[in-house]
């Protein structure tokens, strides 16, 4: 593997150096640190890494490459994807075991773009991938909750055509979506089905790559059933390679945010919610910064209806972007367009938008 060129200007080391890859004592873990702090000490330009390792099932895990920052800080988001996010200490060896990592393959430059949810379409998976793809993304947020995408209808052949089919495609399944009735998390005869079908959700996200799964969930506050079905999620989502994120503004995830504690689930922002609740969504990138899993962009007209962000007038996009990408965010940011007037032409023209703007960094 050779140094991947990432522009005019910067190109990352050789990692195939001999010398390095004569020493049998060395993990590649180490040769990847050793990658990351030189890159950073460069003061090179942001940018967000795809890392392809070689595991017992190969897998796709990225790391956040950002001028000012430390390897330590450089390495979370890499142990979130390798579901380490549950211990706060890592010895380069315990990494490799974790994971089943064997050697790096290559690594290429992550673009952040957003994706599609397929499920606006009211068709089946198969013809709502294709007019993602014909309407020119390269991402798709899959629901959980849609006939043909069930992850209990989905065994492994079902899964393996799935991402077959995704890869004609060409397209990336960046996240999961299972936005249930936060009820369904408090009441004796639903929860147990509505943490099965979490579980399941996660195990689908992983298997197709996603990077993010989206819940929504109760505040646990003195509900019995309510605190030990987060309990569940969080335990499900530590243990998980994608991240799990909660897009509830008064959720467990923006609680423990508020609290200085620890949470594995991370907070997702759907944007409209927030300006319901006069939240500026610019400003929350700011103060989540890596606490922040995932993203549902949509704004507010001024009647208060759910519309693209290129049709309203309270988001400016391109510092939206902005925010992202100098905070090193890595994760799902989906065009939600439930509730869109026209979803096709919203769709179109906040894709559109988003590839208008430069990237404000690299």
């Amino acid at each position: 593997m050779r140094g991947a060129c990432l522009d005019q200007d910067t190109v990352l080391p050789d990692f195939d150096a001999p010398d390095r890859m004569q020493d049998p004592d060395r993990h590649d873990i180490e040769l990847l640190a050793d990658l990351t702090s030189k890159f950073l000490q460069q003061g090179a330009c942001h940018r967000l890494m795809h890392f392809v390792l070689e595991c017992d099932q190969r897998a796709v895990f990225r790391m956040v490459l950002a001028p000012g920052r430390s390897t330590e800080q450089a390495f979370r988001s890499l142990l979130r994807s390798c579901g380490a996010c549950g211990k706060t200490e890592w010895r380069c060896g315990e990494i490799c075991h974790h994971v089943g990592w064997h050697r790096l393959l290559a690594y290429t430059p992550f673009v952040l773009e957003p994706s599609l949810p397929i499920a606006v379409f009211d068709l089946p998976p198969k013809q709502g991938l294709l007019a993602a793809g014909r309407l020119g993304f390269r991402g798709v947020t899959l629901s959980a909750a849609q006939p043909g995408l069930r992850p209990r209808e989905l065994d492994r052949s079902a899964r393996r055509g799935l991402l077959a089919e995704l890869r004609r495609l060409e397209l990336d399944c960046t996240s999961i979506d299972l936005l249930l009735p936060r009820e369904h998390y408090q009441q004796a005869e639903h929860v147990d089905r509505a943490l099965a079908a979490t579980r399941q959700a996660i195990e689908l996200a992983d298997d197709l790559g996603a990077r993010t799964v989206f819940l929504r969930l109760p505040p646990a506050g003195d509900d019995v059933i309510a605190g030990e079905s987060v309990r569940e999620v969080a335990a499900a989502a530590a243990n998980a390679r994608v991240r799990v994120v909660d897009v509830s503004l008064d959720g467990p995830a923006m609680a423990a945010f508020a609290d200085g504690g620890e949470l594995p689930v991370a907070v997702g922002m759907d944007t409209a919610a927030w300006l319901a609740e006069g939240e500026d969504p610019i400003g929350g990138i700011v103060r989540l910064d890596d606490r922040l899993g995932g993203v549902r962009l949509v704004d507010l007209d001024g009647n208060g209806t759910r519309v693209p962000v290129s049709m309203g007038r309270r988001i400016d996009l391109d510092a939206f972007r902005t925010g992202l990408e100098v905070g090193g965010f890595d994760g799902a940011v989906v065009l939600d367009a439930r509730g869109w007037r026209d979803p096709v032409q919203g769709l179109v023209q906040d894709l559109e938008a988003w590839r208008a703007l430069r990237p404000s960094i690299g």
